[in-house]
């Protein structure tokens, strides 16, 4: 099956070196962000304004998408 955008961006198949629960999270985290991502790259916007605050927010969601699974991963 094809990823979406959203799931590429994220890498949702994330499972070496966790433990189960951890891949749980991680998986759960990864799926919503990739939703968010779908949804926001779905609209269609015709400026450049928009077309701008689309890649942030894109890009924002890849951001907090990476720093939701350090904290689950982290070791303390």
């Amino acid at each position: 099956m094809e990823q979406t955008f959203g799931q590429k961006a994220v890498s949702v198949v994330v499972t070496q070196g966790l433990e189960n629960t951890q891949v749980d999270k991680v998986t759960e985290v990864k799926t919503t962000f990739a939703k968010i991502i779908d949804t926001v790259n779905d609209i269609e916007v015709k400026s450049y304004l928009g077309n701008t605050l689309k890649g942030m927010a894109i890009r924002a969601c890849i951001e907090a998408s990476s720093m939701v699974v350090r904290i689950i991963v982290h070791k303390e």
